[in-house]
């Protein structure tokens, strides 16, 4: 096992402020030149949060600024690095919403994925409404629309997807799947479209659509042709 150097070497928590204001000295001794976060709380409730390259000298403002009153128990965290001090701020103040910190901060380099959610769930309920109604033989879970490649569109659409299809010719049965993205694997390799996995089978050109079935609801392999 790699011995690694942990984030966080160092911390005290939950201290009252009097420890700052009667015993200088004692605290500075952990906290002086000491680059980390810290916290401040008003009761048990957290009221601010901050970074500092010395934790002392921060500390220390706090009791004389505007935030003076507002507080009455403090923890710091020191950290070995402080190259993801400001990232690790702006995380902890997303998360915790103190009030005293106007600022949240913003996390750059990350991609906000809520939007897309918010799309893939309003197509996987669209998608329950269908079912439901006998509109599409699968329940399935759907691409995002902005991600569906030229190739998948057709399968994603009619709702080929995740499902084991079968083909035959003279008297050999073949198996492949679709996966989700919407590709047709067949032994192991993907194929843009349901004629290329079956000419890739058969090795001559084939009508994909004709040549493999699916299994239904009712358990019975039907032709994916009949779902066009």
């Amino acid at each position: 096992m790699r011995n690694h150097q942990p984030l966080v070497i160092g911390h005290i928590e939950k201290l009252h402020r009097k420890a700052l204001e009667n015993h200088v000295r004692e605290v500075r001794n952990y906290s002086k030149g000491k680059h980390g976060i810290y916290a401040l709380y008003k009761g048990t409730k957290i009221y601010y949060v901050g970074l500092a390259k010395s934790l002392s000298g921060r500390l220390n403002s706090h009791l004389r600024d505007r935030h003076s009153g507002s507080w009455d128990t403090f923890s710091l965290y020191i950290t070995s690095d402080s190259k993801f001090l400001r990232e690790l701020e702006t995380l902890i103040l997303r998360i915790s919403l103190p009030v005293g910190n106007k600022f949240r901060g913003r996390l750059r380099g990350s991609t906000d994925f809520k939007k897309d959610l918010m799309e893939e769930l309003k197509q996987k309920q669209k998608a329950e409404r269908d079912f439901i109604s006998g509109k599409s033989m699968f329940l399935r879970t759907p691409i995002p629309v902005g991600k569906l490649k030229d190739h998948q569109t057709n399968l994603v659409a009619i709702g080929i997807v995740s499902t084991r299809l079968i083909g035959t010719y003279k008297g050999r049965t073949y198996r492949a799947t679709v996966d989700r993205d919407g590709w047709v694997r067949y032994k192991g390799k993907k194929h843009p479209s349901l004629s290329a996995a079956g000419a890739a089978a058969r090795k001559t050109p084939t009508n994909g659509w004709l040549f493999w079935k699916f299994k239904d609801k009712n358990g019975k392999w039907q032709r994916c042709d009949t779902l066009r």
